[in-house]
């Protein structure tokens, strides 16, 4: 593991311990119990920018740290949202946008760290366009309309002077691997990769239209709820 992989499982360890030090004791025959550790989250990417957390579940780091973690995948932020505030999830990672909307809407979460600050979303494109221009009247998909990748391909082309859902139209494919495949498909001009479908992107000759990687954006957070 090398050492940001280190730090950022550090980070998420540390976080996870806080977490349940919040828990409230049970009781059982007038005696307080602890709460056992156990811990469902999930990640809504799959993705090298997740690569810390699954090394410590794969590792057992959580295990020694006496966590007993059960990691699920969801390939949509905003679903992963509605189950943490269903109580189905008691902590999640994810990209902030679906949080921070769900919270701007009164939502009971908080976030309580992140582990990213820059995105690894990457606009992608047949390789016969050039320029954004080329974009308008066209389709880019996104994870979902709700999604980091949904805001971060406003971004790009509003950076880029297009107005997203006017000039060019997001839609929601449901995950990166089926944006990718709307673009392998001719179904779309554009699709919002991270690592590592973006390695794939390039050995079927795709091109690189916009890069995330300069942009500081809190890509992967750890929201939970405030009443645990």
């Amino acid at each position: 593991m090398d050492r940001k992989s280190l730090s950022t499982t550090r980070v998420f360890l540390v976080l996870a311990l806080l977490w349940f030090s919040a828990l409230p004791a049970k009781r059982a025959w007038g005696v307080e119990v602890a709460t056992a550790n156990r811990l469902s989250t999930a990640y809504t990417t799959i993705g090298g920018i997740v690569t810390p957390v699954w090394l410590a579940y794969e590792k057992g780091i959580f295990q020694k740290h006496g966590l007993d973690v059960t990691m699920t995948y969801v390939s949509s932020g905003p679903v992963v949202v509605s189950a943490v505030i269903a109580g189905e999830l008691d902590i999640s990672t994810g990209g902030a946008e679906p949080f921070v909307s769900a919270i701007a809407g009164g939502a009971d979460l908080t976030i309580i760290g992140f582990i990213a600050r820059t995105t690894p979303l990457m606009l992608y494109v047949p390789a016969h366009i050039t320029r954004f221009e080329e974009l308008k009247g066209g389709m880019v998909a996104v994870s979902r309309l709700t999604s980091s990748s949904a805001y971060m391909a406003k971004v790009a082309l509003k950076n880029a002077g297009l107005e997203p859902m006017k000039d060019v139209t997001l839609i929601q494919s449901g995950g990166i691997g089926e944006s990718f495949a709307a673009l392998q498909g001719g179904k779309v001009l554009g699709a919002m990769l991270s690592p590592p479908t973006t390695y794939k992107a390039d050995a079927a000759g795709f091109k690189r239209l916009w890069n995330g990687l300069g942009v500081e954006y809190p890509s992967l957070i750890i929201a939970t709820r405030r009443r645990i």
